[in-house]
């Protein structure tokens, strides 16, 4: 995938921390980006993404206050008009905690980035953010997600937002054919035979899932915090 020209978009960069948010910044210029905007919290990011009129965001997930989950609810399910709904946002994160991930999946966050962002990292992913988007729904989807609450572990083998699902058959006969593979062996537009669950066996994604390339995609930015997730039982 050749790099793209990045000099014309304007960059959003919401984190709490000064340090990441420098780091994120020099790491941008150098893949050529010249109009970088930072905030330190949500209310802040929100106002930067209007103002700069954004063509991608950077956010961390977990921040003091009001989260980047919420943050992503907000610009998805339309709470600021003059934001583009389908602007590509990007979560900045270490958690591998399903609960959190299955609900930034379930509100079409573009890609995940892993702390501390490598500029090969940074660079992979903003060039697949703008060669293959993400089909952005209604408004009306997004604003019945739950945002769960950091504070509060998830109990094990609990169900999370799990995003866009096939209507389960009617009167299946049999359990379809499957068959298991890896991430990257698998195809757009394959059904996930069995549920997907994470190391915490919280589930992820229900069995029925049509897996899109912009889902693949995801799943294996996510792969890199949690490996169990590499491997997927797919119908045949």
């Amino acid at each position: 995938m050749g790099s793209m020209d990045l000099s014309r978009v304007s960059v959003v960069v919401i984190d709490d921390q000064d340090v990441v948010r420098g780091m994120v910044r020099g790491l941008l210029r150098k893949l050529g980006v010249s109009e970088v905007t930072l905030a330190g919290d949500v209310p802040e990011g929100l106002a930067a993404i209007e103002a700069a009129k954004a063509g991608l965001v950077l956010c961390d997930i977990n921040m003091p206050g009001r989260n980047g989950l919420e943050l992503l609810r907000d610009v998805r399910a339309g709470v600021v008009p003059a934001i583009r709904r389908d602007v590509p946002i990007a979560m900045l994160t270490g958690h591998t905690d399903q609960a959190i991930v299955g609900t930034a999946l379930a509100l079409d966050a573009h890609a995940f980035i892993a702390k501390p962002v490598s500029a090969a990292q940074l660079g992979e992913r903003i060039n697949r953010i703008f060669l293959r988007p993400v089909p952005i729904r209604e408004a009306a989807v997004y604003r019945g997600i739950e945002i769960p609450d950091f504070r509060l572990p998830t109990p094990s083998g609990a169900p999370l937002n799990p995003g866009v699902l096939l209507p389960p058959p009617t009167a299946p006969l049999r359990e379809p054919a499957m068959v298991q593979k890896d991430l990257v062996a698998v195809l757009p537009g394959a059904v996930l035979a069995r549920d997907m669950r994470g190391v915490s066996g919280n589930l992820l994604l229900a069995k029925g899932q049509v897996l899109t390339a912009s889902l693949l995609d995801r799943l294996s930015d996510l792969a890199e915090f949690d490996e169990t997730i590499r491997v997927v039982w797919v119908r045949v």
